[in-house]
């Protein structure tokens, strides 16, 4: 695990937005494709805009990308509010990928439970059979510890053999029905970034790093352990926690 701090939001999306750009140019010298899975958000937003500015929009290579989401809402795969419909209008429609480079989950063909089988089955046509294997993850902490749409203490969180899970929104949290991958799918990455911003973060940022050392996985975030790198990249009010730590 390896924690960076950033001055401010802007910086660690700059920051986040230049690493994804040089592993997926590793990857391409490494295996002739990039596979990369996105978040949504706030935090992600800026990111995506970041690798649609230039220098990256004209250095990155993207025709030999392919993207996948960790998480989508189940609200239609054009409709505003779901991160595909993000990535689309802040990056993909920008840069030259084709439509044969994009692997949203089918939410806007299939209730959830299905959508979720039929991810699965994109991946497995996608990796040959094989389990996934992605080159980047970009992930957001929520306020919760959740990740990638998996609550605490869920079924979801819970969910150990399937490759891609979905859950209900509970009558607490208002959203609509979700389709994620498990958390054994997000750690098969080489690397992964697990963004957050602001002060209101920084309580939860102390807590599952805390966790995360000791080994635990109450919070989902806690959980996130890939094969390769794992960055926390974090701006300066989002760390204010970690001192404590430290002591």
């Amino acid at each position: 695990m390896r924690i960076r701090v950033f001055t401010d939001a802007g910086e660690l999306a700059r920051a986040t937005a230049t690493l994804l750009a040089v592993r997926a140019a590793r990857a391409i010298v490494e295996r002739n494709q990039a596979n990369l899975v996105l978040a949504g958000g706030p935090l992600p937003e800026a990111v995506l805009t970041a690798l649609a500015e230039g220098p990256l929009k004209d250095v990155a290579p993207w025709r030999s990308c392919q993207f996948f989401w960790a998480e989508e809402s189940c609200l239609g795969a054009g409709r505003a509010g779901g991160n595909f419909a993000q990535a689309k209008r802040l990056l993909l429609d920008h840069v030259p990928v084709g439509s044969e480079q994009l692997h949203p989950a089918p939410v806007d063909i299939y209730e959830p439970e299905e959508a979720a089988a039929r991810y699965m089955a994109e991946l497995r046509t996608h990796f040959w059979g094989g389990k996934p294997e992605f080159d980047f993850t970009l992930l957001s902490l929520g306020p919760e510890g959740e990740a990638a749409g998996l609550a605490p203490h869920s079924r979801a969180a819970a969910e150990r053999r399937d490759w891609v899970t979905w859950a209900e929104p509970t009558e607490q949290d208002g959203q609509p029905p979700r389709v994620s991958f498990t958390l054994p799918t997000l750690n098969r990455t080489r690397t992964m970034v697990v963004m957050a911003s602001g002060k209101d973060m920084a309580d939860t940022v102390a807590r599952v790093i805390a966790q995360a050392r000791r080994g635990g996985d109450n919070m989902p975030a806690s959980a996130l352990r890939p094969w390769g790198e794992l960055f926390w990249f974090l701006d300066a009010e989002a760390a204010a926690g970690l001192e404590s730590l430290a002591a």
